[in-house]
């Protein structure tokens, strides 16, 4: 992938051109507070609903968040 910067205070500071389809390359991130000890924890997921090769294809831009 090769990185361009954006010059935009209210877009993402890095985006990437995917060189190939990237279905199995895609996470998400969330935290969960715990309600009964108020600890939080993040987690990080692989396999997200809808991630294919069609969905994921080559020459998509991608956007850092």
């Amino acid at each position: 992938m090769s990185s361009v910067r954006s010059d935009s205070s209210k877009q993402p500071v890095r985006q990437f051109v995917s060189a190939a389809p990237f279905p199995a390359n895609i996470f998400s991130y969330k935290l969960v507070t715990n309600p009964n000890t108020n600890i939080t924890t993040g987690i990080l997921a692989a396999n997200i609903n809808g991630a294919n090769v069609r969905s994921c294809p080559a020459g998509r831009i991608l956007r850092e968040n």
